[in-house]
């Protein structure tokens, strides 16, 4: 790769493919549906699908208990969307 350094939170934790920023990151896996759960390797189809797993079998870090968790449900403002679940996929990570 071009000699850059990717941070490993820029990294899609379901197909290692890295990304210069965490927007980048938001759009792929929304595109790709990939999201995944660091504690167990199961894959979801949509950031609510891995919230909702991670609540269930209690998989969040130590950063996620801390921090209120945002929804990222369907919205009619597509630049808000992004921003909510930009920051929500970096708490994830």
């Amino acid at each position: 790769m071009l000699g850059y350094d990717f941070d490993e939170a820029l990294t899609c934790n379901v197909c290692d493919r890295s990304f210069v920023t965490p927007r980048q990151l938001a759009h792929h896996q929304q595109k790709k549906r990939h999201f995944g759960c660091s504690a167990c390797d199961s894959l979801f189809p949509s950031l609510m699908a891995l919230e909702h797993h991670k609540e269930e079998f209690e998989h969040w870090s130590g950063d996620e208990l801390s921090v209120g968790r945002a929804s990222c449900d369907e919205d009619d403002d597509e630049d808000s969307l992004e921003t909510v679940c930009s920051e929500e996929l970096e708490r994830l990570l």
